[in-house]
């Protein structure tokens, strides 16, 4: 591998969570659900898992249901059989499990004291399944150049820290990785609202559909703009107003999609809503670090077809398409060389890493990074595949797969942001299957 040039919240929380999904006894759920397997409890007690399908190291909501409701001092004790997983607490009603790593079939129990009687004891037997790989593409193993190639070679652009967040270039290298081929859809994200708000992991809100967050409600789609959630937001410091579509609505009782507009990348989501949907998969957002592998290969091309300078074939060139394209628009002729459609598209993509213009500067260095997980904190993450970055004619090496951004720069408001053109995929991290 040849070497690199180098160079120098809303205003206020909303209200607790809807009631959640109750799992009885004996109950066999199909496949659209988990595959559980909860035990009978003695006298009225039961355990609700949320969700209800279950994934290896998923952080999964148990909660104890007793008839009639136990008086203020009850005492809670939870216990996970060994190998069963990790209580992140096991004195309240309801607490956080995390699943174990490998799959299969693990009890969880919970006792109940202080009733005024004999001690209540409930068990649920939890099914933990692999994460489907269907639509998802492997990419295997190995190291590969990260980030802008020419770097200070591109004497005509001005840099600044925008276009030269990609600088310098280093060698990455990372562990094997599902990766979905197209972005999630609008009526793939219909259904997965459906499930959340039947099991009481999201709400519908007249200005958003909301869901839980390390113990915050948080929008995770619009149907109106997010400033209608920001008291005197355009007082505020290049207070922009983004641009929507909002094609998906709620009846009273149903998600539903604007009428051909299926199989679109879903838009108008901010990244919790994002991540909310990736979690409930068992999956994640990608990291820059994958997205990008996913994109460009380990060949050091500019564009996910290659080095060829692009056409209105491969990709938006210069904002032609006008408009939001369906998934897999510009296939094959835009793939990238594992197959991964729609990296330069018409839409920009949620990551997993925290966006930091000194990044790569920070932690570039002789030695190649290992899975790096990007910056440990920042202020919103980082979006990738920026259309209006491949433009023709150009600089001649702008490397528009490499380009890093973040919606901060326009919009001062963090993850809640959310637009017509903010889309994402989800990535798994394991074996080849």
């Amino acid at each position: 591998m040849s070497a690199c040039r180098r160079s120098t919240n809303p205003s206020a929380l909303v209200p607790a969570l809807l009631a959640p999904l109750l799992v009885a006894p004996s109950v066999a759920l199909d496949a659209d659900r988990a595959v559980l397997a909860p035990q009978p409890a003695a006298s009225g007690a039961v355990i609700r898992v949320r969700p209800a399908r279950v994934h290896p190291r998923q952080v999964v909501k148990l909660s104890a249901a007793l008839e009639p409701p136990p008086p203020a001092g009850a005492r809670f004790r939870w216990v996970a059989a060994t190998g069963a997983g990790t209580l992140f607490q096991d004195d309240l009603p309801e607490v956080e499990w995390r699943a174990p790593q490998a799959a299969g079939v693990v009890t969880v129990a919970v006792e109940v004291e202080g009733l005024g009687g004999p001690p209540i004891r409930a068990e649920v037997r939890i099914d933990v399944g692999l994460p489907s790989t269907e639509g998802m593409v492997w990419i295997p193993p190995g190291p590969y150049l990260r980030g802008d190639i020419g770097g200070t070679a591109n004497t005509v652009e001005v840099k600044t820290i925008q276009n030269a967040a990609d600088e310098p270039c280093h060698v990455v290298e990372l562990d094997g990785f599902w990766i979905d081929r197209h972005p999630v859809t609008h009526e793939e994200y219909a259904r997965y609202l459906d499930a959340a708000v039947a099991q009481g992991l999201a709400r519908v809100e007249e200005v958003a559909v909301f869901g839980e967050h390390e113990g915050a409600w948080v929008p995770l789609y619009y149907f109106k703009p997010f400033e209608a959630l920001i008291p005197r937001y355009y007082e505020t410091r290049n207070a922009r107003r983004a641009q929507y579509l909002h094609w998906i609505s709620h009846d009273g009782s149903r998600f539903r999609v604007k009428e051909g507009k299926e199989r679109h990348p879903i838009v108008d989501v901010s990244w919790f809503g994002a991540a909310a949907f990736a979690a409930y998969h068992g999956k994640k957002l990608p990291t820059e670090a994958q997205w990008e592998k996913a994109a460009r290969g380990e060949d050091g091309r500019r564009f996910p077809w290659g080095s060829n300078l692009p056409t209105s074939y491969h990709g938006d060139l210069n904002g032609a398409y006008g408009e939001l394209a369906p998934v897999g628009y510009f296939s094959p002729v835009g793939d990238s060389p594992y197959g991964v459609a729609d990296m330069l598209s018409t839409c920009v993509e949620w990551t997993n890493d925290w966006f930091n213009h000194d990044y790569y500067a920070d932690y570039a260095g002789e030695r190649p990074l290992r899975n790096p997980r990007g910056p440990f904190w920042g202020r919103s993450h980082s979006i990738r595949g920026l259309p209006t970055s491949l433009q023709y004619p150009g600089s001649g090496t702008d490397e528009a797969v490499s380009f890093r951004y973040s919606w901060r720069f326009e919009f001062l408001i963090g993850d809640i942001f959310a637009n017509r053109n903010t889309t994402f995929r989800t990535a798994l991290e394991g074996d080849a299957r």
